[in-house]
């Protein structure tokens, strides 16, 4: 996956029992990473804009993660601003050698500060929803982005104005809670630039399976989210990232 290149983490998918659970162990971490932009030349607009929003994923929810630390939270900050100016430059011109080299780097930096700080409920989500429907698993973790950020804002309204101050956002009339609003707003529209849609609509997931997907969801990354959980909170979300409301 995004960033792998530099985790100690490992996913495994069970078709059989539909479980899909990441294995974390230091002995998978590499002695070296070999990241060249140039092999990514030829990557294809749409697995540029699903990979990039992997790493634009990883590195807000480590940021804003219960284990988030001094130093995740640099790198996780840098790694946002490189995907903010590069990934929408790396979708429309692939041949773009500074944008897929700022791609790498963020990628890179999303998988150390994910491997050190964890992750949260976009990525909790994306698993069932990859067992179950096999959407690709940094497209159900791009279109959560957003929602799962709106749903912290409250208990990380500070870390979320910070972002939106990283982005060199013009914040000098704006409450924090109002900057934070900013972040996700920028979020949002760089996933749009780059053609994510707002929701899984065409997926066809079904409100039936909802409970099964919470299931899924449970553990793991979810118990690193800033904010608790209930059901209730989890069905909101799938409910506004299906497009089933």
């Amino acid at each position: 996956g995004t960033g792998s290149e530099a985790t100690k983490n490992a996913v495994i998918t069970n078709t059989e029992f539909s479980l899909k659970k990441s294995i974390r162990d230091p002995m998978l971490i590499p002695e070296v990473a070999l990241v060249d932009p140039e092999l990514t030349l030829s990557l294809p607009p749409r697995i540029t804009a699903v990979c990039g929003g992997d790493a634009l994923t990883q590195s807000i929810e480590s940021y804003l993660g219960k284990k988030s630390q001094e130093i995740t939270d640099a790198l996780a900050l840098y790694a946002i601003g490189l995907i903010c100016k590069s990934l929408v430059k790396a979708v429309k011109d692939g041949k773009n050698l500074e944008a897929r080299k700022n791609m790498g780097m963020a990628a890179l930096l999303s998988g150390l500060c994910l491997s050190n700080s964890g992750l949260g409920a976009a990525h909790a989500l994306s698993h069932p929803l990859g067992v179950y429907y096999k959407i690709p698993h940094g497209l159900s973790c791009t279109v959560l982005l957003p929602y799962v950020m709106e749903f912290n804002l409250p208990v990380v309204t500070k870390k979320l104005a910070k972002i939106a101050q990283s982005l060199s956002e013009n914040l000098s009339l704006l409450s924090e809670t109002e900057a934070a609003q900013k972040a996700v707003e920028k979020v949002k529209e760089i996933l749009s630039a780059v053609g994510i849609k707002e929701n899984l609509s065409e997926w066809g997931i079904k409100e039936k399976d909802f409970p099964q997907l919470i299931k899924g969801a449970k553990g793991g990354s979810l118990n690193n989210n800033p904010r608790d959980t209930s059901d209730g909170d989890l069905i909101e979300l799938l409910y506004k990232m299906t497009g089933l409301y």
